[in-house]
This record gives structure tokens, C-alpha cells and sequence, in this order.
């Protein structure tokens, strides 16, 4: 009886390890998820589909959240202008980080920047708290992104 048992729990596992290896090698995709148009959860990558260099989202913030924006740079030296406005005054959103498609990052910034950009990929931008000052946000912030 005690064999019956281990052998049923030696190939239960074996086949949990081969289920999560299979889940591993198809999940080998880049972690960018799209969501529909300017919906967020709490750990979203929105994609940014630039039109003539530029593109506006408007996008709902809770306490805490952090949204990444994830846009593609095919030609580059570029010079981005990105900026953040929340919809009501006052409101506590900013752009918290770049991160380039080499894995290198920047930040914190404000409510705007102006960064050159200087590879072609996949660039990342932050939108979060600055969880220094003022309270936490919730409503709605609009970011719009230009290239120059």
C-alpha cells in the first residue's frame, strides 16, 4: 500500500515538473501585455502604437499602482517628450522611470521630460506615486508621448 502511494506521488510530481516545463518554454515571450484601449490593473504594460511620433492615453490610477507604457523606437536618434497630467489638480503622478531596450534605466522625473533616445527597440516608460510626498491618486492621468 505505502509503494502504491509513493509511486502515485513520484509521477504526480513528474508530471507537475514537465506541465511547468511546458509552461516555462511557451511563456518565453516577452512579458508586454496588451489590454484594451487605456484599461489598467495593477502590474499592466500598456503598448503605446505611435502615430506620426506621437500618441495620448488616457488611463485610471489607484494607490499604488504603477502602470508601464511600452512603446517601439525603429529608428533612432530620436529626442522623446513625454508628459503626465492627472485629471484632477494637484493630482500625486509623475513619470517614475525610462528603462531603454538594452535593460539600462533612468529616473525618477516630474510631470514631464526630455530624453534623447538613442537605440532602436523596445523602450519602457513608469507612470507611478512619488511615494515621498503628497497622497496617494486615484482617477484618471493623461500621458502623451512625441518624438522629435
Amino acid at each position: 500500500m505505502i509503494r502504491l502511494v509513493l509511486i502515485i506521488l513520484v509521477c504526480s510530481c513528474g508530471n507537475q515538473h514537465e506541465k511547468n516545463r511546458e509552461r516555462n518554454s511557451e511563456g518565453a515571450s516577452p512579458v508586454i501585455q496588451k489590454k484594451q484601449e487605456g484599461s489598467a490593473s495593477a502590474t499592466d504594460s500598456i503598448m503605446l502604437q505611435l502615430e506620426d511620433g506621437q500618441a495620448k492615453k488616457t488611463v485610471p490610477m489607484e494607490k499604488g499602482k504603477r502602470i508601464t507604457f511600452v512603446f517601439e523606437i525603429k529608428k533612432a536618434p530620436v529626442v522623446l517628450f513625454v508628459k503626465v497630467v492627472p485629471e484632477q489638480p494637484g493630482g500625486n503622478v509623475r513619470l517614475a522611470q525610462i528603462f531603454m531596450p538594452d535593460g539600462s534605466a533612468d529616473g525618477p522625473f516630474g510631470n514631464q521630460m526630455e530624453y534623447k533616445l538613442s537605440q532602436t527597440g523596445l523602450y519602457r516608460i513608469v507612470v507611478a506615486e512619488n511615494q515621498m510626498v503628497g497622497t496617494p491618486y486615484y482617477g484618471k492621468f493623461n500621458l502623451s508621448v512625441n518624438l522629435k
